[in-house]
């Protein structure tokens, strides 16, 4: 095997493109290397079997120190599943000697995509985050980031960066070349508040959702210009409010962040939470911390429940270095749906109308009859059956388990009908539940009867009645011979 032999002033000026590898991979930087001169030896332009493994891992806070192409072992928070694709550049060729001085303030920047090979070679980063391209001969490689197929949640992709093979470590060209290219990350959330949720009971209750992003953390030269969620309720859902707020469990005053609210073409509140200036720079001077906020809705009223699954997500933008990046929580839900109540006369099975209910979330509350408090659908705490007997209560939460007992009480019969004061136990699940209906008796009140019946009573009334007429004549006449006289 052949080997050129490069002056020792030649090969310094290699290393200036390799060291800065380590640099650009660490920071996403354009820059151009700067680099220890290498040490004696050749530069085998023959040999075909070298290669650059990606070490994928995320950005440690604080930023740690450039790698500088050489192996350094197991990386804490490996990037599984982030696409990187390797093009060699055409117009260079290392065993040029003339090709060299170009090479002093090189960046990818400078990279005519016209000059890389096509289509290059991809890899997907495995479990440990490393991918390792091989077979490659002596030249200037062009390294891109792809795709997060692994849904890391990465916020800044790295820069396009340059490797050359070989490179200069420790005074020795190495034709394996290791370089670390790290990400910001964010991840965001959107869970019920188990405590809301199980305090909420009729619509028109708040449900809150609990929404936490944490903030990338950024490099020396991010230029951070955006952090917004942006919520589309349901439209089932209505908008409330927007509370608790806090960064790094600090709450953040009112002038760092922004809230509106508008109505889509579908009827759906579209809520937005954006950090302003002062909360970008707050951010930017603690990176890495958790953002936290409370949205608090209330299902609609007159809104149709549907199925009673009220689905709810939240998509966060984050934009840096003029790179904007989306991500959407998966949904998280709240369970919905109504008690059916039939109002029948026991006798014959007829719907009562005008019967009367109230309904609790205990037995004990629904059997005391100081019980002032019931549970309330948008204000209305008592209701009324139709015509018909049938009378629909709701929506009521039916829980995270989607499936809660509730207690009703008639507080008022119909005419003619018996109150029954009983409180009566019902089951609620989302969505309409029209399959289910809970029917209740009224007994008739007893008709009004004479004490006595038949002849003998009728007698003992006619000859009752006879008397007070004898008795009221005589008095009568007496009165009236009085007169006369």
């Amino acid at each position: 095997m052949s080997a050129q032999k490069i002056p020792l002033g030649k090969r310094m000026v290699a290393a200036l493109g390799t060291v800065a590898v380590a640099f650009m991979a660490l920071f996403g930087a354009g820059a151009a290397a700067h680099a220890a001169p290498a040490g004696p030896g050749n530069i085998d332009f023959e040999k075909t079997d070298g290669s650059i493994i990606v070490h994928k891992h995320a950005q440690p806070n604080p930023a740690g120190d450039p790698a500088d192409g050489s192996d350094l072992g197991v990386i804490d928070n490996p990037l599984e599943g982030v696409e990187f694709t390797v093009q060699k550049v055409e117009n260079i060729d290392l065993s040029d000697e003339t090709q060299w001085a170009q090479l002093q303030d090189l960046t990818a920047a400078d990279i005519d995509p016209a000059d890389l090979e096509t289509p290059g070679s991809t890899l997907v980063t495995r479990a440990d985050g490393t991918a390792e391209f091989t077979d490659l001969e002596v030249g200037v490689y062009y390294v891109t980031e792809g795709e997060d197929t692994g849904n890391n949640n990465i916020v800044r992709k790295v820069d396009p960066f340059l490797v050359i093979i070989p490179t200069a470590i420790d005074g020795e060209w190495e034709y394996t070349v290791h370089v670390y290219p790290k990400n910001s990350l964010t991840e965001v959330t959107k869970t019920l508040n188990e405590d809301a949720d199980d305090a909420a009971e009729g619509a028109g209750d708040i449900i809150s959702w609990d929404i936490t992003s944490t903030a990338p953390v950024l490099a020396p030269e991010d230029e951070f210009t955006e952090l917004r969620l942006v919520d589309t309720l349901d439209e089932r859902l209505m908008f409330e409010s927007i509370t608790e707020v806090t960064y790094g469990g600090a709450a953040l005053e009112e002038a760092d962040y922004e809230v509106t609210s508008s109505t889509n073409a579908d009827g759906a509140d579209v809520v937005t939470f954006e950090l302003t200036e002062a909360g970008l720079a707050k951010v930017a001077a603690n990176d890495g911390q958790q953002l936290a906020y409370a949205l608090n809705t209330s299902v609609r009223e007159g809104a149709d429940i549907g199925n009673g699954v009220i689905e709810n997500e939240v998509t966060q933008y984050t934009t840096i270095n003029e790179q904007e990046f989306d991500f959407t929580t998966p949904p998280t839900i709240t369970n919905w749906g109504y008690v059916n109540i039939f109002k029948q006369d026991a006798d014959n099975q007829l719907g009562l109308g005008d019967a009367e209910f109230q309904i609790f979330r205990t037995e004990a509350e629904a059997a005391d009859p100081a019980n002032s408090d019931p549970i309330a659908v948008h204000g209305q705490t008592t209701f009324t059956t139709d015509e018909n007997g049938e009378l629909v209560i709701g929506p009521l939460n039916a829980g995270a388990e989607n499936l809660r007992e509730y207690w009703v009480v008639e507080t008022k019969a119909p005419a003619g009908y018996q109150l029954d004061q009983t409180p009566q136990p019902v089951d609620v699940s989302a969505g309409a539940n029209a399959e289910l209906v809970y029917t209740l008796d009224n007994v008739k009140q007893p008709d009004f009867e004479l004490p006595l019946t038949g002849s003998t009573g009728t007698m003992v009334f006619l000859g009752a009645g006879l008397l007070l007429l004898m008795s009221g004549g005589g008095l009568y006449l007496r009165n009236r011979a009085r007169s006369a006289a």
